[in-house]
């Protein structure tokens, strides 16, 4: 919500109010979809603003990338590209670019692929000044 005030001495001041949720539910990996080999869990904080974790769980071993990247679908980051065996797998982004870099507050997503099959989910990044 954006209201704006006019105060004596011709003043103009906006404010800005954010409404934002948080969940609580850390380590639930969202069902996979029927016949899927794998499932991605919610990042863990989310919004962040030093790291945020979440978790890949597989059905089976096989070739797995997983990586960051903006609204754009511009790749940003590569998490991890290689092959990983069955079970559940941690994974962290910093909020660094492939650079190095700090990337800027903003949305962004982790995917994940892992042979024929995409998953995504939503990150929010906060910085402070």
């Amino acid at each position: 919500m954006i209201g704006l005030a006019r105060f004596s001495g011709g003043l103009l001041v906006c404010a800005v109010t954010i409404a934002a949720t948080f969940s609580t539910h850390a380590r639930r990996a969202r069902p996979a979809p029927l016949g899927s080999r794998f499932a991605l869990s919610e990042s863990r904080p989310n919004p962040f603003a030093a790291a945020t974790q979440f978790e890949v769980t597989l059905e089976r071993p096989g070739p797995v990338e997983v990586a960051i990247f903006d609204l754009g679908v511009r790749r940003l980051y590569t998490v991890h590209r290689g092959d990983l065996p069955a079970g559940t797998h941690e994974f962290t982004w910093d909020g660094r670019l492939a650079d190095g870099s700090r990337a800027s507050a903003g949305v962004y997503f982790y995917r994940v692929d892992a042979g024929d099959e995409t998953l995504a989910r939503k990150l929010v990044l906060l910085r402070t000044p």
